[in-house]
């Protein structure tokens, strides 16, 4: 299988909100705070046990089990005890037939266990623990894991919580965070009114519209720093900051650590905070 070059992986991790992404990583002990994601996901445990609450339901999984991870559902994971899980990040219109399934499917348990063949037909794919695959090899991945969910999900008929205006304003913050826009440009672009957008976020995906930009900002900027080694400077202007005051501010609260001590300790792993 051809390996992408690093300036490649930089280009597919920038470019994390597009209709065709798809990343897969493994992970050691992950603790990673409550977030929401445009894109859908499935954390599979490897070895040990991983705790993880989804939409405020706690979960603990161990190895061969997986949770699937909707567009806006909010989730954290907790390693209480030692563990190795994968993680495989997906835009919703991946696989447009499995989203327009789970759009009008609900479930009460985001929980299932995997197949040994299914995990076996993996593993025979992925290469390392970073893999980003291609066009041929990441469906050949996600269609059995989609058919597990949904014969292992209890799917009933019913409208999910999540809106086509809701992910269709996800989608253009995504594509415009690093411009200078606020909640009215992004509900005017969707055709709604700024205040049933700014209710929609924090009723479905529990944000608002300012915490969800500047966690795309932040998470952007520390990928500058780490992936190009950008001056922390640079890369608060090319994530959209306007001063390098709020950038320091806002990634200080977003991360627990300043832009600058994270550029002098390339070490330090934010997948605590970001996929």
């Amino acid at each position: 299988m051809k390996t992408l070059k690093d300036t490649e992986k930089l280009e597919v991790d920038l470019n994390e909100d597009s209709d065709d992404y798809f990343f897969c990583a493994a992970h050691v002990n992950v603790n990673c705070e409550s977030h929401v994601n445009y894109s859908m996901e499935i954390v599979i445990c490897e070895e040990g046990s991983l705790n993880m609450v989804i939409s405020g339901k706690e979960y603990v999984l161990n190895k061969g089990n997986a949770v699937f991870i909707a567009p806006f559902e909010t989730h954290s994971f907790i390693s209480v005890n030692s563990n190795k899980c994968r993680v495989i990040v997906f835009s919703p219109k991946y696989v447009k037939e499995f989203f327009e399934y789970i759009k009008h499917n609900v479930y009460e348990n985001s929980s299932f266990v995997v197949s040994d063949s299914v995990l076996s037909f993996i593993k025979e794919i992925v290469s390392d623990d970073n893999f980003y695959g291609d066009k041929i090899s990441n469906p050949a991945i996600l269609w059995p894991l989609c058919y597990e969910i949904i014969n292992k999900l209890n799917f009933t008929p019913g409208k999910k919580n999540f809106e086509d205006e809701l992910l269709n304003a996800l989608s253009f913050i995504n594509q415009h965070y690093t411009e200078k826009i606020n909640l009215t440009d992004v509900a005017k672009a969707v055709g709604i009114h700024a205040v049933t957008l700014s209710k929609k976020l924090n009723d479905h995906a529990k944000t608002s519209f300012n915490a969800y930009v500047n966690f795309k900002r932040c998470s952007l900027a520390a990928k500058l720093i780490s992936n190009q080694g950008v001056s922390c400077s640079e890369a608060a202007f090319q994530a959209g900051f306007g001063s390098i005051r709020n950038f320091n501010r806002t990634f200080l609260s977003v991360y627990g650590i300043t832009p600058t001590d994270y550029k002098n300790n390339p070490d330090i792993s934010l997948f605590n905070y970001y996929h």
